[in-house]
């Protein structure tokens, strides 16, 4: 499994959206789908080398960091989620479209 699983997805597209870095409990809460789902979409990540994870021993939070293809790959997710959602806007308007007659 890649790309294609929805929540490394979403996980590439928070962490960017969180300046690309987040530990993984705000990523649970951030990316739908639950804690399995993150987990596993980070050993995704992990193994395409898009994210970096650290221990930080002080607290023991793990950290998420995007690495620099990681951020480029983001970008573009977000690129392309942008024109689906447009693409779907402009269906929405055409089949609520209200048409006016002058009498």
């Amino acid at each position: 499994m890649g790309l294609e699983q929805k929540s490394a997805l979403q996980v590439l597209e928070t962490l960017l959206e969180l300046g690309g870095k987040t530990n993984v409990s705000t990523l649970i809460n951030s990316v739908i789908g639950g804690q399995k789902s993150v987990y596993s979409a980070i050993n995704v990540l992990e193994d395409l080398e898009l994210i970096k994870s650290e221990q930080k021993i002080i607290r023991g939070s793990r950290y998420i960091y995007l690495t620099s293809i990681g951020e480029q790959i983001a970008y573009k997710i977000i690129e392309i989620t942008t024109i689906l959602e447009s693409q779907k806007f402009q269906k929405r308007e055409k089949k609520t479209k209200i048409y006016s007659y002058d009498w």
